[in-house]
């Protein structure tokens, strides 16, 4: 009985040591599409949120696209920004193209944009001399938001992708889908 006890933890070590060092050296790639990444943030608009305690922000109606060039991403939306109380009481809409890198919560499992870029900002009649808080403040909201919404959930099937959604080794936009490398 101990003989056969003593070569299955031998055995075990040896399979646990074979999945390290594939995911070391290898890693497990996923492929997360456009349409994947759409009909996530779908579900999460519109999105309504407060920053800077004096303005309001609603995105909405969300348009990914996946730029290869720069492996990053980039998302159009409609946008809404306004003032909250006071006598300046007012609100300007227009839209907004930002652009973000990836980012993986290893707890999660989740993939989240990382540091969102505002790349362009039309907002209808807003006075210049707003248009930089105006531009801080959509950019704030936008990092809050995407740092808290999953574009994409990984689900764990089997042990070897269990063990590997620790790290985000690399990932790379081609072929309208980011191609993701994930290891220890």
């Amino acid at each position: 009985m101990g003989n056969k006890l003593t070569i299955a933890i031998v055995l075990l070590l040896l399979a646990g040591i074979a999945v390290f060092v594939f995911l070391r050296v290898k890693g497990i790639e996923i492929t997360i599409t456009q349409a994947m990444i759409d009909e996530s943030l779908e579900k999460n608009f519109p999105k309504t949120t407060k920053v800077l305690k004096i303005f309001e922000v609603t995105y909405s109606d969300p348009e990914v696209d996946l730029l290869e060039a720069d492996d990053r991403i980039q998302v159009g939306m409609k946008a809404k920004v306004g003032t909250s109380g006071g006598l300046l009481k007012q609100t300007f809409s227009g839209s907004v193209i930002l652009t973000s890198g990836l980012r993986f919560g290893a707890e999660s499992k989740e993939f989240f944009l990382n540091d969102p870029v505002i790349e362009s900002l039309n907002l209808e009649g807003i006075p210049s001399s707003f248009l930089d808080q105006a531009a801080q403040a959509l950019t704030l909201a936008a990092q809050q938001f995407f740092a808290e919404t999953p574009v994409y959930k990984l689900e764990a099937t089997n042990a070897k992708m269990a063990v590997a959604t620790t790290v985000l080794k690399n990932f790379e936009v081609s072929d309208q889908a980011i191609q993701v490398t994930l290891g220890l």
